[in-house]
């Protein structure tokens, strides 16, 4: 891996968990679409970082998807509800943003909250594991 891939793979870690962070709050204030947007992203950017990992960087959503669902869900190495969610949370968010698609009813947001954490805590568990172990160590030798 690449220093450029692990600064990018932190970053998308970081967007993952302020996303995720977001729809908390976001819930609260009765705000379901945007706790719909929020949850996406925190699904989306865990699995940019998680994709990474294996030097590979799709950065458009159906591309992501694919990859996700090719690579991570039918391998085996995350379970289909995974892949569910975040092709859920797809559909749900395009179909707002630019269908006729109604925001969920605030009961139905706040019942994606606890999926969604679970969700981004499996493939940023997996990311961090497999990120810290493998990250390579970068000697400043500017002070030899």
């Amino acid at each position: 891996m690449i220093v450029e891939d692990a600064d990018y793979i932190g970053f998308r870690v970081s967007e993952a968990r302020e996303a995720f962070a977001d729809a908390v709050t976001l819930i609260d204030r009765g705000s379901t679409l945007s706790v719909v947007d929020r949850l996406y992203y925190a699904c989306f950017y865990a699995v940019s970082a998680l994709i990474c990992t294996e030097g590979e960087r799709p950065i458009e959503d159906l591309r992501l998807l694919t990859a996700f669902s090719r690579d991570w869900i039918k391998t085996g190495r995350f379970p289909a509800r995974n892949g569910k969610l975040f092709r859920y949370l797809f559909s749900l968010r395009n179909g707002i943003d630019f269908g006729d698609e109604a925001p969920p009813t605030r009961e139905a947001a706040q019942q994606l909250i606890p999926e969604g954490q679970k969700f981004v805590d499996e493939v940023l568990g997996y990311v961090e594991r497999h990120f810290y172990v493998s990250r390579p160590i970068v000697q400043d030798v500017s002070r030899e």
